[in-house]
């Protein structure tokens, strides 16, 4: 159960639910031989799937991402490259590197970070996907009611997780915005001094970033690679009629 203190889903949505697994013959997730007793995998395949799906939600990845995968996104750079370090995703997030996806809205930044996520749920890594803005809504919401996420459990929250993933950073931390900058830098301040990988998407450009949050925090995100989704898809627009067009 989580803490009422946590980060909260959308209460709206419900949790996904994985395909029930095909009729099988099994004995409580156990398959008798005359050679023993194994473990039934389509039980155990099963389980699995459902551990995924859970954490995933619990990940604070919205509905429409619980599904994505790699073939929903046309295979164009940096997404094979990050296609390919999903693989790897155990090897990068023990090097505690950074990442920076910069591009135009749709270009498929933040299906990539899910994907990412999903990687690291299915390698048994802990994750977590945060929008400043809404922690920040949620967090002054609490103010009066007393009850929901504090600042000091979405800072401890978010920088204990194996991977963060950022997203939509830029869209609304400007100098002003006290409460979003003071979580944001003591964030990435701990995950750089216990070496948590960090993911950052955004609609700015890389030095756009830098100027709208300043040195001192994107200081934080070092080592820091950075990929630029530049290739002028928007996987947004449907690429036929909308059902608002076809009824």
């Amino acid at each position: 159960m989580q803490p009422t203190n946590a980060i909260q889903p959308d209460v709206s949505q419900s949790k996904p639910v994985p395909e029930p697994a095909a009729d099988h013959e099994c004995e409580d997730g156990w398959l008798y031989t005359t050679a023993g007793a194994t473990r039934c995998p389509t039980c155990e395949a099963n389980t699995e799937s459902t551990r995924i799906a859970s954490e995933i939600h619990s990940a604070g990845v919205g509905e429409r991402y619980w599904t994505t995968s790699w073939t929903d996104l046309e295979m164009v750079e940096p997404l094979p490259s990050l296609k390919a370090a999903a693989a790897s995703i155990t090897d990068i997030l023990a090097s505690g590197d950074h990442l920076l996806l910069s591009g135009k809205p749709g270009t498929g930044k933040t299906q990539a970070a899910v994907l990412l996520i999903r990687a690291a749920i299915e390698a048994r890594k802990t994750a977590q996907l945060l929008n400043l803005g809404r922690a920040a809504m949620q967090i002054r919401a609490a103010y009066k009611t007393e009850t929901g996420p504090t600042e000091s459990s979405v800072v401890r929250d978010a920088s204990r997780v194996d991977l963060l993933i950022i997203d939509d950073l830029g869209a609304g931390e400007t100098s002003a915005a006290t409460l979003e900058q003071r979580i944001l830098y003591l964030v990435l301040e701990e995950r750089q001094n216990t070496r948590r990988s960090t993911v950052v998407t955004t609609n700015l450009t890389p030095q756009e970033l830098k100027d709208r949050l300043g040195q001192r925090l994107i200081g934080r995100l070092q080592p820091l690679a950075i990929m630029q989704f530049s290739h002028g898809r928007n996987f947004r627009r449907p690429s036929g009629k909308t059902s608002w067009e076809s009824a």
